[in-house]
């Protein structure tokens, strides 16, 4: 198997896989790895903005760590919002 195999294996599971046939824990994780992804690409001054299942407090030492600035908006059905800038 060759690194772009697997690439575009972990590629299609992240961004193309219907979250709702997953068990909890998984589904959980591949969308951290969107927002880590997706924040990872952001232009200085850029913003991003997703929903997760629950608050994320495992992500937020994570995206600190990357110098990225950003809320945590908790929704009443136990949701959340998280809105992450790169700063300019």
């Amino acid at each position: 198997m060759t690194l772009t195999t697997i690439t575009n294996w972990l590629n299609t599971l992240i961004w193309e896989t219907n979250l709702s046939s997953m068990h909890k824990w998984q589904a959980w994780l591949v969308q951290m790895l969107r927002i880590l992804i997706a924040t990872a690409k952001l232009a200085p001054g850029a913003s991003y903005t997703a929903r997760t299942p629950r608050h994320p407090r495992m992500l937020l030492p994570r995206l600190a760590e990357r110098g990225l600035a950003f809320e945590v908006y908790d929704e009443p059905d136990g949701s959340a919002l998280v809105h992450v800038r790169r700063p300019a």
